[in-house]
């Protein structure tokens, strides 16, 4: 059965999953109009983003503490630094969690700055024209990541700076 109450720790060492379950909660309100959902949800997703707000140096997303950036490959290196994957998830996040933030009565003009700053941000500091793609991070920039390119065109990072998606995907 579901545990009786949420446990006791404010960190899985996967951010990407912190990142990915704001955008659940998003989907389950935006698909169910059940304004419970944004009641409940929405103070943990402005916690999570204004955690993550507090990470931002240099424009982006940065942690260099490999505890919070494992992810699902167990056998890649953490991606420390300014990753492209956990910026652009971050940005998405922003992006899709505005419906269920302003359905329980939140101003989110203070997210739309950080999404408008944060896109800018990955473009300048992450594109690497030559490669065609967001590198992997501030650390490995001889590289890219998949999912990284495909969060990156979901949150509207290329379209914003000038960048068709669709050259990204060739």
């Amino acid at each position: 059965p579901p545990l009786p109450a949420p446990l006791a720790i404010n960190q899985t060492g996967l951010i990407g999953y912190s990142f990915n379950l704001i955008c659940a909660m998003t989907q389950a309100h935006f698909f169910t109009g059940n304004q419970s959902i944004a009641d409940k949800w929405a103070p943990a997703i402005v916690s999570m983003l204004d955690w993550a707000d507090s990470k931002i140096e240099n424009g982006l997303f940065t942690l260099n503490d490999s505890a919070y950036v494992g992810d699902w490959n167990y056998y890649d290196p953490p991606q420390t630094g300014a990753s492209a994957k956990f910026n652009t998830l971050y940005a998405y996040s922003l992006q899709q969690s505005r419906p269920l933030l302003q359905a329980a009565g939140i101003n989110t003009t203070v997210y739309d700055v950080r999404l408008d700053n944060l896109r800018k941000a990955i473009n300048d500091r992450l594109w690497n024209s030559t490669l065609g793609a967001y590198v992997l991070s501030s650390e490995i920039a001889d590289g890219f990541a998949q999912d990284a390119q495909a969060f990156a065109i979901l949150a509207g990072v290329p379209q914003s700076n000038g960048i068709s998606p669709s050259s990204i995907l060739q």
